[in-house]
């Protein structure tokens, strides 16, 4: 009998726990962090110089799909299988296209543009991709988007906001 009522106990304990877990998780969900930009010298307040190309190219990157498996062998990016799994590619593409578009107006909409502007904006979208690109190469391909967004804007560093996010 007092091995019956242990057992009881504990399978009761088990399940209790269980859902305490359950019910964490669905609250639990990540919320933005920020805080992955790096600043030294405030030099992130300074303001940018954009290259006048930009918002051109970045309108053409638009039409681009991201995330899709790599088949030419002459890319440096060779051997990419594309986002997995394969019903987040929409949504991962649609996030990107979101920070493109954001840039767009941010650089459409003001003449003194801070280094910290378009990190934020960045950084906005790397926490939305935390649960869209969980592997480690869905995240290296992230990264490769965004700088190549930077070579589009003009801009050199990310203030380790790139190799914070990723490690």
């Amino acid at each position: 009998m007092i091995k019956l009522l242990k057992i009881s106990i504990i399978s009761i304990s088990i399940i209790f726990l269980a859902s305490c877990e359950n019910k964490k998780e669905i609250n639990n969900q990540k919320p933005l962090k920020m805080g992955h930009i790096y600043d030294e010298n405030n030099s992130i307040d300074e303001s940018i110089k954009i290259k006048e190309t930009a918002i051109e190219n970045l309108k053409s990157l638009l039409s681009i799909q991201k995330f899709e498996a790599d088949d030419d062998e002459n890319s440096s990016n060779y051997g990419y299988v594309g986002l997995l799994p394969e019903e987040n590619r929409p949504l991962a593409n649609r996030t990107l296209n979101k920070l493109i578009q954001r840039l767009i107006l941010l650089f459409e909409d003001k003449e003194n543009i801070t280094k910290r502007m378009v990190l934020n904006e960045f950084e906005k979208s790397l926490n939305e991709f935390e649960n869209i690109a969980v592997d480690t190469e869905d995240r290296e391909r992230l990264c490769y988007y965004i700088e190549e967004l930077m070579d589009i804007i003009g801009l050199e560093s990310s203030n380790n906001l790139l190799n914070n996010w990723m490690w």
